[in-house]
């Protein structure tokens, strides 16, 4: 941005501007998003459909402009190369549907998108260079095709924050590193979306490094089907409040990580016994003999610190490979 206003000053600069291989927009630079949108425009005309490394665009409210956007994503992203994509872009109003172009950029390496919009995935899918995919509030209309976006060949990184699909299919991702989940609760949590969820967390199940927010425990602890094994997994990391619901669904996924190295704990972990009976340790999780060598912990000084210094206890009295616990008091 920086660069387009130095544009401004001399000819010479104007062409060195068309050289910059990153270009990043972001709406908070200017005092009314007409005037950002204009600026974008011609930023990107200097360019005249020259090689783009990377390309982040970050507005606040896109009504209005959704069609400028989408026909500066079809005719100027997805034609020059650009390997590092993100698009934050808000929007107050019905959800728009993003070009489906974004998904069949070859070169493609990096894609983040924040945004209330929908997807209709294309039948000529082609990401064979994504590493990184990382999506947020985006609704899938094409279900059919979602797992083969999640299964690109090259990806490693995953990210799902609060999007929504009507169902995919099960079967682990080989390639995938490190996956977050971040499925928020919803006013419909029937059997059709806890399955849903159930194989959500089949896809992502060959991770060494795995998030997951707590909805997600809430479902693997009220399902009766036997959870995919975490073969793989090394760290696992749990976002939001972990109450006992949450903490059964926990067990369930530590008893299918023996090689599981690491647990932290965001939020405050809490479990209320039932007669002075817990059952979380039949079966005994195999990683608390032989691989667990650290866990954190919260413990609010105010809720129920009874409750989660329990866990602590737990974790301290039988996790006998482990070698640091952290418990952070959280005021």
């Amino acid at each position: 941005m920086d660069a387009v206003k130095t544009s401004t000053l001399s000819k010479r600069w104007r062409h060195l501007w068309a050289l910059v291989p990153d270009l990043q927009f972001s709406c908070s630079d200017f005092p009314k998003r007409s005037v950002f949108m204009e600026f974008v425009r011609r930023a990107c005309a200097l360019r005249d459909g020259s090689f783009i490394r990377a390309f982040s665009l970050s507005c606040d409210d896109v009504i209005g402009s959704v069609s400028y956007i989408k026909k500066l994503i079809t005719s100027f992203v997805a034609t020059c190369g650009v390997g590092d994509l993100r698009l934050f872009l808000g929007n107050l109003g019905r959800a728009y549907k993003l070009p489906s172009s974004i998904f069949t950029c070859g070169a493609l390496e990096t894609l983040h998108v924040q945004s209330h919009c929908t997807v209709r995935l294309p039948s000529s899918l082609r990401l064979s260079s994504l590493k990184v995919l990382d999506l947020k509030g985006v609704t899938f209309e094409d279900n059919a095709l979602m797992e083969k976006l999640f299964s690109s060949p090259s990806l490693e990184k995953l990210g799902i924050w609060d999007c929504k699909w009507r169902e995919c299919k099960s079967g682990g991702t080989a390639q995938l590193v490190e996956a977050k989940l971040m499925i928020f609760p919803c006013r419909r949590r029937d059997g059709i979306v806890m399955a849903r969820n159930s194989k959500l967390l089949s896809l992502v199940s060959n991770v060494k490094e795995l998030t997951l927010f707590n909805t997600l425990l809430k479902d693997v602890a009220k399902r009766n089907d036997v959870q995919p094994p975490f073969r793989n997994l090394i760290k696992l990391t749990l976002v939001g409040e972990i109450d006992s619901v949450a903490v059964k669904g926990l067990f369930v996924i530590l008893r299918r990580s023996p090689r599981l190295q690491s647990l932290h704990c965001e939020e405050e972990l809490r479990y209320h016994r039932v007669n002075g009976v817990h059952g979380l340790l039949n079966p005994l999780p195999s990683c608390f003999l032989t691989e667990l060598k650290e866990i954190s912990v919260f413990v609010g000084c105010r809720n129920c610190p009874k409750k989660q210094l329990f866990m602590a206890l737990i974790f301290l009295e039988r996790a006998v490979a482990l070698e640091k616990l952290n418990v952070q008091l959280k005021v």
